[in-house]
């Protein structure tokens, strides 16, 4: 996490879900082009919205990670080693898998 000119904690907006570790913000957008179905990014725009609405179903036509359908709200499926892995938008900024 870091913080912002006005001392606020900001989640990275980014992560990447790769071997050992599991980079975030600038380092995981620097990874994108080696892992791009394990990066995770641009999930806030989905946090509170219907898998039905017109915008959420144009953002899932441009992410590189699969976004299916689970109760009406969007979940977010990667593949990590040998696991998949499937999260809310909401639980995806908080915690990555290692």
């Amino acid at each position: 996490m870091k913080t912002d000119s006005s001392r606020k904690i900001r989640e990275p907006s980014t992560q990447n879900a790769r071997h050992v570790f599991s980079p975030q913000g600038e380092a995981a957008k620097n990874q994108v082009g080696q892992n791009p179905a394990n990066t995770i990014y641009d999930v806030k725009r989905l946090i509170g919205r219907s898998i039905t609405e017109s915008m959420v179903k144009k953002d899932i036509k441009s992410f590189p990670y699969t976004v299916k359908d689970k109760g009406g709200k969007p979940s977010i499926h990667i593949r990590h080693k040998v696991a998949s892995i499937a999260a809310t938008p909401q639980t995806s900024l908080g915690s990555t898998p290692t």
